[in-house]
């Protein structure tokens, strides 16, 4: 690719960003972009499609970095309470990098991480995939960051609620286990 065309996304994802800190996402124009990142308007759209495709990206972009960043990510069923500390640390290493892009709307962030982890395991295990269980243990545990870590909850609390989420797991998982999830 061309430098200069990264040289204009990067100068555009950092005005973009820059704004994103302090203002909600339908607030941001892109001649506010523009006016940040020193382009006009004609060279943004050459990029983008309007604001929200960018955001769309850099969100996208930066799901991709957590589920890169999280080793344990095939540990759902076999360890979950390893596997929601995991998400957890991945979050707090990661979170200068999501806080401007998530920072108005965690609700999204715990929406693609939900999607991305099922279509992670749905294709981990192919055809054997139990939606039930794979629905219920993604559910669960999304609720469980949202109110442990995120949210930052006292210790005691976030030491039970491991506790009882991981034997949620693992009860339902005895009962609808398929062979694909005895591996994991």
């Amino acid at each position: 690719m061309d430098l200069r065309i990264i040289k204009t996304r990067k100068r555009i994802r950092e005005a973009f960003l820059n704004l994103r800190k302090n203002t909600i996402l339908d607030s941001i124009k892109v001649k506010d972009i523009c006016s940040l990142a020193l382009i006009n308007k004609t060279t943004f759209y050459k990029h983008y499609k309007d604001v929200h495709a960018l955001n769309e990206q850099l969100e996208n972009e930066a799901i991709d970095r957590f589920m890169e960043a999280l080793p344990e990510k095939d540990l759902m069923f076999e360890d979950t309470e390893r596997f929601i500390k995991a998400v957890a640390r991945v979050a707090e290493e990661q979170h200068d990098v999501l806080k401007p892009i998530f920072h108005d709307s965690y609700e999204r962030m715990y929406d693609k991480l939900e999607k991305r982890f099922s279509e992670y395991y749905r294709e981990m295990l192919g055809d054997d995939a139990d939606e039930v269980l794979i629905t219920f243990a993604i559910g669960g545990i999304s609720y469980t960051l949202r109110e442990l870590y995120f949210n930052r909850s006292k210790a005691s609390k976030k030491k039970n609620i491991l506790k009882s989420m991981s034997g949620f797991v693992k009860n339902v998982q005895g009962k609808y286990k398929k062979p694909a999830l005895q591996r994991y």
